[in-house]
């Protein structure tokens, strides 16, 4: 198609479609997902309604939450439209045959003609009648809208429409307590960062001042000790290059702004302000799991235990554990969720987390008590290509100085051949994992080098590769030999 034969429309379309199909006996489909107020009849014009096909949604869930108008359907019917259903259809298009073809992302609805919409206007009969042609495919699946089924969808409407009213409200407030939320952490990320600029400039004022408190008392020192007398000029051209030379005996050490000096306060200024802001971003992940592990608690039923130490005698000798057992006649293998009940393979393990901490291991899991949970994790089937060497991932939970919101997982990225580890500090908060830090550690072997190249792939393939590790993390499995691990 040439610039005669096409255009191109930003935002709202519905004069442009007016002019092009509202006159004209030819045939004409419309296809929307959503219909609602008389966007259709004003566009169709003087159109004849028996020449006219509209494919539209129809279910009670897209008409409850008003995303479409059942009473704007109910209109184009009394007003002799032919109405389809198309189920699946996500497509918005008016085709008039051997007219034209617009197609775009507009539904004719009222919001419609308020968002940020385009639409292209395809005039080459040849480009027209070719649509037409796939079309026809899609409309063998299509199933007449009469005005009884119209009748029937207003009568189940009626309490629905009322329930999702409701639920609109209760989103809407949902989304502004988080958009609050997230407004209060940028406050509070910005108080700290003015909190340590002050503090950095303090510091510096701070140690300026003992400077020229040094300088002064060294000036006295010098001039009791070669018997000279220095007026209060002389202090002010104390840095001046002309009086490098009469001062070339004092130590060097003393002066506070040598580089050295100068280089380690504001290093000491940096380090202060990353632990500052590694502070804050600890909080933030801490009270993002919190809130993760609440909305599991709202969905799971809780199985109360308490822990006991076990005493067993075996030929003469006593040994003692400790293990998590339950306390009422539940099973720790059988979970019931909202919408169905979960049996877990007995004496699996299973990822576990500590829900205020976010600390987390591989618990294995019997039906009346947790005995065991380990720490580390080397599954024979996660192996992968890493910048062309192979290699496997080993996952280690983080539990020693473990810190609430810092990294609670390592993923240890190790080559078959050698040469080193790669190092991935991750935090894990249900459902998703995000890798933090990614540290190569090369051995002195003779691939040591390939460790930069691994950390470098494993930062461009960081989505494919949590995902991966995140599906790891939860899939179940059994010890192939003796079922050992810490004490829980």
């Amino acid at each position: 198609a040439d610039e005669m034969t096409t255009e191109i429309i930003i935002g709202d379309a519905t004069s442009h479609m007016k002019n092009e199909i509202s006159v004209g006996e030819e045939r004409l489909i419309v296809m929307s997902p959503y219909v609602t107020g008389d966007i259709v009849q004003d566009i169709l014009g003087d159109r004849d309604p028996e020449n006219c096909e509209i494919y539209t949604l129809f279910s009670v869930e897209l008409f409850a939450r008003g995303g479409s108008s059942i009473a704007a359907l109910a209109r184009l019917a009394r007003e002799g439209y032919a109405l389809y259903e198309l189920p699946g259809l996500h497509a918005k298009l008016i085709l008039g045959v051997d007219q034209c073809l617009m197609i775009g992302s507009q539904n004719l609805t009222l919001h419609g003609r308020t968002g940020k919409e385009a639409t292209v206007v395809v005039r080459d009969p040849k480009l027209v009648a070719a649509a037409e042609v796939r079309l026809e495919e899609w409309l063998q699946e299509r199933r007449p809208i009469s005005l009884e089924m119209i009748s029937d969808m207003k009568q189940v409407l009626l309490p629905l429409e009322r329930m999702f009213e409701n639920l609109r409200v209760t989103v809407t407030q949902t989304e502004d307590h988080l958009r609050e939320q997230e407004e209060m952490r940028e406050q509070e990320r910005e108080r700290a960062r003015l909190e340590a600029e002050r503090q950095a400039a303090e510091q510096l004022r701070l140690l300026r001042e003992e400077e020229e408190r040094r300088r002064i008392e060294n000036v006295e020192r010098w001039q009791h000790e070669e018997d000279v007398e220095i007026d209060e000029e002389l202090l002010d051209e104390w840095d001046a290059e002309e009086s490098e030379e009469e001062f070339s005996d004092l130590d060097e050490e003393e002066t506070f702004f040598s580089e050295e000096h100068l280089a380690r306060v504001m290093n000491s200024v940096e380090e202060g302000f990353r632990a500052g802001m590694e502070a804050l971003e600890r909080e933030r992940r801490h009270q993002e799991f919190l809130q993760a592990i609440r909305k599991i608690e709202l969905q799971t039923r809780r199985v109360h235990t308490v822990v006991r130490e076990i005493y067993s005698q075996n030929w003469g000798s006593s040994s003692h554990t400790y293990s998590l057992v339950r306390t009422r006649n539940r099973s720790l293998t059988s979970w019931q969720l909202p919408d169905e009940s979960l049996e877990l393979e007995r004496l699996h393990r299973y990822l576990c987390l500590i829900e205020h901490t976010g600390k987390l291991g591989w618990a294995r899991v019997g039906k009346e008590r947790i005995t065991y949970v380990w720490q580390r994790v080397n599954r024979a089937d996660f192996s992968f290509w890493a910048n062309e060497v192979p290699c496997r991932a080993v996952l280690t939970a983080v539990w020693d100085n473990y810190v609430p919101g810092a990294p609670n997982l390592q993923v240890i990225l190790t080559p078959h051949r050698g040469g080193g580890t790669v190092v991935i500090n991750s935090w894990f908060s249900p459902p998703s994992l995000r890798f933090i830090e990614f540290t190569p550690e090369p051995d002195n072997s003779w691939y040591s080098s390939d460790m930069a190249g691994i950390c470098d792939w494993a930062k461009d393939n960081t989505e494919n590769l949590e995902q991966e590790v995140t599906k790891a993390l939860l899939t179940p499995f059994l010890y192939k030999e003796r079922l050992l691990g810490v004490q829980a």
